[in-house]
C-alpha cells in the first residue's frame, strides 16, 4: 500500500507549536518583574522603618543626655542615666551597622554617628569632676546639633536613594 505524501509544514503549525512556549515565557518574565518590584518595595519599607527607629532612639538618647548633664552628679539617677547612655549608644551603633549592611552604598559614612557619640560622652562624661550644667550651656546645644545632624544624614541618604519617597 502506498504511503500518503507528507504534507509540508505550514506557518500556522509553527505558530501553534510556539504559542504555548511563548505564553510560558511571558508568564515567567512577568513573574520575575513583579517579584523584583515587590522585593524593592520591601527593601524600601524595611529601610524606612530602620531609619524611623534609629531617629527615635537618637532623640531618646539626646533627652537622656540632657537629663544626665542637667542633674546633680550626686543624684543616684545619674549613674543609671550614664549606664543607659553608654548602652543605648552601643545599641544605636549596632542598628546603624545593620543599616549599612542593608544598603552600604547609601549609608557608608560613620562620621555622623561618631560625632554624635563624641558629643554625648566627650570630656568629663562620667568623671568625678562633672558638674551640673545649666540648660543654656553650649554642651547641650552641641548634643542637640549632633543628634539633628545624624538624623538629617539618615533622612538625606534615604531621600537620595529613593527620591520622591
Amino acid at each position: 500500500m502506498p504511503q500518503p505524501a507528507a504534507s509540508p509544514i505550514s506557518w500556522i503549525d509553527i505558530f501553534g507549536a510556539l504559542n504555548g512556549l511563548l505564553t510560558w515565557i511571558v508568564v515567567i518574565w512577568g513573574w520575575k518583574v513583579l517579584r523584583r518590584d515587590n522585593d524593592a518595595a520591601d527593601c524600601r519599607r524595611e529601610l524606612r522603618d530602620k531609619i524611623t527607629y534609629l531617629s527615635q532612639e537618637i532623640r531618646n538618647l539626646e533627652y537622656k543626655a540632657w537629663s544626665y548633664y542637667t542633674s546633680e552628679p550626686a543624684d543616684p539617677e545619674c549613674e543609671r542615666l550614664a549606664h543607659d547612655i553608654k548602652r543605648d549608644n552601643d545599641h544605636i551603633d549596632m542598628h546603624f551597622e545593620l543599616l549599612t549592611k542593608l544598603d552600604g552604598k547609601a549609608f557608608n559614612s560613620l562620621r555622623k554617628g561618631v560625632d554624635f557619640r563624641k558629643a554625648l560622652t566627650i570630656e568629663y562624661f562620667d568623671g568625678a569632676d562633672r558638674k551640673r550644667l545649666p540648660y543654656d550651656h553650649a554642651r547641650l546645644a552641641i548634643i542637640a546639633d549632633a543628634a539633628k545632624a545624624f538624623i538629617e544624614y539618615l533622612e538625606n541618604e534615604y531621600s537620595r536613594k529613593y527620591p520622591g519617597s
